[in-house]
């Protein structure tokens, strides 16, 4: 199960008070002590949470005033864990890689699943399921590396989720541009970085597009 505890103004910790809470289990769409999965990855933003569960789905609770839940909530927060849905896109051959491979570089992301747990998952994907392999949070903003490509979410007031525009708030999972294998994601308010295993780090954000910025370094 997912333990949590901290201060809970918008519940982030998965509980209704909004104060600090001491640590508890975790609930599932609305049902207390119910998140019974092997939590994969936990990463957190500012004000929210996300998790990854041991068949590589992704799960969200928290503030959602930019959108970072990746789903539509019916106010500016969810104290329960929701899952994120992402659209069925075909995987290019550069994904279809990372997967058999797990990641050629064989490095953790910063909030992400080991190459190992990356290899095991594509084994067992299907088709037409989309699998979660990275995920990393940070503040109003969520972007996820999958079997389908790399998606982001939330913020995007200076273009930190790389999908070629600026907007206030982007609610669901946007595709991201960029066909490499992704083995660790990183960002801050306005930046978003990416770091592939064919051809180094790539930036997004304080107004620039989606570029590389140098080679891996050996």
């Amino acid at each position: 199960g997912l333990f949590t505890y901290g201060h809970n103004e918008s519940g982030q910790c998965g509980r209704k008070s909004s104060t600090r809470v001491d640590v508890a289990r975790v609930g599932i769409g609305g049902r207390h002590d119910q998140f019974e999965y092997v939590v994969q990855a936990v990463t957190a933003g500012d004000y929210h949470v996300a998790v990854i569960d041991e068949v590589n789905d992704l799960y969200t609770m928290g503030r959602n005033a930019a959108g970072q839940l990746g789903r539509e909530t019916d106010g500016l927060f969810r104290h329960e864990l929701g899952k994120v849905e992402f659209p069925r896109v075909v995987p290019s051959k550069a994904r279809e890689s990372s997967a058999s491979v797990g990641g050629a570089a064989g490095a953790e992301g910063a909030s992400g699943t080991s190459a190992e747990l990356v290899a095991k998952s594509a084994v067992m994907t299907k088709p037409d399921k989309v699998k979660v392999f990275l995920v990393s949070a940070f503040a109003d903003t969520t972007v996820a590396y999958t079997s389908a490509g790399l998606f982001a979410w939330g913020a995007n007031d200076s273009g930190q989720l790389g999908i070629g525009y600026k907007s206030e708030r982007e609610t669901t999972p946007k595709l991201v541009q960029l066909e490499h294998t992704v083995v660790q994601i990183a960002g801050s308010r306005n930046i978003t970085m990416f770091l592939t295993a064919e051809d180094g780090l790539f930036v997004t954000g304080e107004g620039k597009a989606l570029g590389p910025i140098g080679p891996t370094s050996t």
